[in-house]
């Protein structure tokens, strides 16, 4: 399986956020053909400060061909033009992935792991 994870950092508001992400934004990345899973939660630290990230979530293919047609499915276009709707784009280039609009860079990290 073939998974990218997405981090996002935290927003302005949470509440905000995980309102919108919840009733927006999941029923569109639901959407993207050929996911075999897709789940999100919040962060936590062991020791209680701030962790890196406010939610992370991850889509699963069944391979790396089915992850790039996704990735490349009209759905999944609509999904990622979704992510300037709620999430709060940052200047830092380190915590963000090459999706980037306007000069600014998402607070999204995109990993891709193989996993067997």
């Amino acid at each position: 399986m073939h998974v990218l994870t997405v981090c996002y950092g935290h927003p302005a508001d949470p509440a905000a956020f995980d309102a919108y992400y919840t009733s927006t934004h999941v029923p569109l990345a639901e959407k993207i053909p050929g996911m075999a899973s897709y789940t999100y939660r919040h962060c936590a630290s062991l020791d209680g400060s701030q962790p890196p990230y406010h939610m992370v979530a991850e889509l699963g293919f069944p391979s790396r061909e089915a992850m790039g047609a996704a990735l490349t499915s009209p759905e999944a276009r609509a999904a990622t033009g979704d992510v300037p709707n709620f999430a709060t784009p940052t200047t830092d280039p380190r915590r963000a992935s090459r999706f980037h609009d306007r000069g600014h860079f998402w607070p999204v990290c995109g990993h891709f792991c193989p996993r067997s």
